[in-house]
This record gives C-alpha cells, structure tokens and sequence, in this order.
C-alpha cells in the first residue's frame, strides 16, 4: 500500500467517524425528546451516472434542518447532518 493511499484510507476512516459523531449526536437529541421517529433523510442524486452529486435532506417532524451535497450519499449526509446540528443549537 503506497502512502497516498494511506492517506485517502485515512481521510475515508475520517469522514466516517465525523458523520457517525454528527448523525449520533442528531440521533441522542431526538431520542431525549422523544422525537427520534420524526426524522427522515431524503436522498437525491444529479448530474451524470459515470460522476453523480447527490444531495441529502434533514428533516425533522416535516421541517428541513440540513441539506447537504456530496460526491457521495455518505458526504451529503455528513454534510447534512452537520448543518442540521447548528440548526438544532449543537453545532
């Protein structure tokens, strides 16, 4: 394994526990709320199939708190979920 894809295995690892941190800490909020079934992530991609962008949806109880873009459903939904946490106060 060469460093270069050291680095970008890092960077993956990375991204990852930043949106599992994000995506839990959205999860632990509702769920001490007692509103944890009210929240949906709608996904959508564009652009062409060789090379698309997805977007990704927050929403909370049918209001959108984040909408993120990515270069995958992963990105976007970090993305996503990081806005919606400065929505909710916690960002």
């Amino acid at each position: 394994m060469t460093a270069d894809s050291i680095v970008q295995l890092n960077n993956c690892r990375s991204i990852a526990m930043n949106f599992q941190v994000d995506a839990h800490l959205i999860f632990a909020d509702l769920q001490s709320t007692g509103q944890l079934s009210s929240l949906t992530w709608r996904m959508s991609p564009s652009g062409p199939p060789h090379d698309p962008r997805w977007t990704s949806t927050c929403v909370i109880s049918g209001v959108v708190y984040g909408v993120g873009t990515g270069t995958n459903k992963s990105n976007a939904k970090k993305a996503a979920a990081t806005i919606a946490l400065r929505a909710l106060g916690q960002g």
